[in-house]
Formats: structure tokens, C-alpha cells, sequence
């Protein structure tokens, strides 16, 4: 049922599918688009990276950690087996670490739910998680906000790629605090239409500025009613463009990691920080559309 070296060769373990237990599938986003390349590459190519496991409750089962597009895109191929690794780690200490390894590429939604798996299934307290994470305090509250504040119905959109983390941080948050259950509706219409964090942003002020019997027509189509205030959509950046510009903003950015002021205060080192973090929460939303996983 298992062994130290894989069918392919490999050193690690064949897998069968019943073995393994995927109770940390939901703190990963589900990419359709993703899960179909790979099915194409797994087909033509075998599985050439190996999903990360940890000891299970019983004999010969496994906590699955990383691999979840793979697993479920072999499934889908029939095949019975999967390559793994066993990391010798308690859950935490595999969560955190595999966390520190795809830390470029992972969402805030992701990170919001790790956060609360591990102080509700761990019970870490706000202190160490921002230890364990190295952020502040602050960064630890609004990230487990997405959740908090978020129902469970906007947070499976989110999951399945429908509204992205940054759109549903800088947005949808605020909303559901100030409106509380209006939130849903909105997100419904979000996830319908895939809108883009600006044109969400410009779709809660207009809900702000109309009366509440004007709220089901434009919820309708908020595409449509963006666009026929605004007289017409303003036509996307052409790809030379908006690489030009993420080229230009890296290298201001590593101009100023080599200009940082050597003589902050107190209040101004924490000015800094609080924009360091939204400008990588800012850089998050540019990321989210180009992520992916290897096969």
C-alpha cells in the first residue's frame, strides 16, 4: 500500500487516495483554470513534484499539506496513486513551514484562514501568531477580519476564485461592518460578474449614493450600470504597458529599500511599517490573477 520508493523512482511514497486526508483542503484557493493545466501536463508528463504529507491518525494514513490541485487532478485522470513526501513535523510546525515556502505566492484569504486553523484548531493566541508570522499585531486583526466579518457564503466564492482576497479585504470588509447582511448581495453580484477590485470599489459608492429601491436594478448588472455612469469603461493597460509599469514600480521599490531612513521614531517606524504592509497588500492584488502550482 506504500513504500519508501515511489513507482517513478523517486524516493518518497505512492499514495492511494483513501490514505490520504485532506481536512486542510479549505484553507486553499481552488483554481479551475490551474487544476486544468495540469491535468494536461500530469497526462503527458507524470507527476513530476510531490505532494507534502504528515502522520495521520491511524496506520498508514496522512495529513495532506501541499498538493491539493494535484491530488484532485489525478483523481479526475483515474489514476490510484500519488507521489508524496513526509515531512516528520507536528501539523503546525508543517503548516507554518509550508507557508514559509510559498509565501510569494500565497492570498490574504489564505492567510486568514491558516490564522484562524491554527488558533482555533492549535489554540495560538494573537501574540504568537504574529511571532510565528513576523508581522505585527494589527496585520494578525485584519487578516482574521476576512473571516470574521465575512459569511461563510462570500468566503466559498473567495475559495473558488469567484472574488479575489485583495478585492474582498479592501471592500467587502468594510461593507459587511458598516452593512452587515447587504454584504451578500453585493458579493453575490461581485462573484456573477468576476468585477475587478476597482470597479467593485466603484460599485459600493454607487450603492452609497442611491436610494434602497434603486439597489436591486443596479445589483442586476453592476457592470452595466458602471458603465453608463461613467459613459464608457476605460479600456484596460495593453500587457507591454502594464509590465512596463510593474518593472518600473520593482525598481523604485529597491531604490527605496537602500534609502530607508536610519533615524525613525517610535511613531514614525510605525507610520512605515502600516504602509509597508498595504503597499504589499496592494502588490497581493497584482499577484493573485498570475498565481498557479506546480505539477
Amino acid at each position: 500500500m506504500l513504500a519508501r520508493m515511489s513507482r517513478t523512482g523517486h524516493q518518497g511514497l505512492d499514495l492511494e487516495h483513501h490514505q490520504l486526508d485532506r481536512r486542510y483542503e479549505h484553507l486553499r484557493l481552488r483554481h479551475a483554470a490551474v487544476e486544468e493545466r495540469l491535468m494536461g501536463s500530469l497526462s503527458s508528463r507524470g507527476q513530476q513534484v510531490p505532494i507534502v504529507v504528515v502522520a495521520g491518525d491511524g496506520p498508514h494514513r496522512y495529513r495532506v499539506i501541499d498538493g491539493f490541485h494535484r491530488i484532485r487532478a489525478l483523481a479526475r485522470l483515474g489514476e490510484d496513486t500519488v507521489w508524496a513526501v513526509e515531512w516528520r513535523l507536528s501539523d503546525v510546525e508543517a503548516l507554518l513551514l509550508d507557508r514559509g515556502l510559498r509565501s510569494a505566492s500565497e492570498t490574504m484569504i489564505e492567510q486568514a484562514w491558516l490564522l484562524a486553523e491554527l488558533a482555533e484548531r492549535f489554540g495560538l493566541d494573537g501574540e504568537e501568531l504574529a511571532r510565528r508570522f513576523d508581522r505585527s499585531p494589527s496585520w494578525i486583526s485584519r487578516r482574521l477580519a476576512l473571516i470574521q466579518v465575512l459569511p461563510e457564503q462570500v468566503q466559498e466564492w473567495i475559495r473558488e476564485g469567484r472574488i479575489s482576497g485583495h478585492t474582498a479585504m479592501r471592500h467587502l470588509v468594510p461593507l459587511a461592518r458598516a452593512k452587515g447582511e447587504g454584504v451578500l448581495e453585493v458579493a453575490s453580484a461581485v462573484a456573477r460578474q468576476k468585477l475587478s477590485c476597482r470597479q467593485v470599489g466603484q460599485l459600493v459608492r454607487l450603492l452609497r449614493k442611491v436610494s434602497r429601491e434603486h439597489r436591486p436594478r443596479i445589483l442586476a448588472n453592476p457592470e452595466l450600470a458602471l458603465q453608463a455612469r461613467q459613459g464608457s469603461r476605460a479600456p484596460a493597460p495593453r500587457e507591454r504597458d502594464w509590465l512596463v509599469e510593474i518593472q518600473s514600480l520593482a525598481e523604485r521599490i529597491r531604490w527605496l529599500s537602500r534609502h530607508v531612513p536610519g533615524s525613525l521614531d517610535q511613531d514614525g517606524r510605525s507610520r512605515a511599517l502600516k504602509a509597508l504592509d498595504e503597499a504589499r497588500e496592494a502588490l497581493d492584488g497584482c499577484r493573485e490573477p498570475l498565481g498557479g502550482e506546480l505539477c
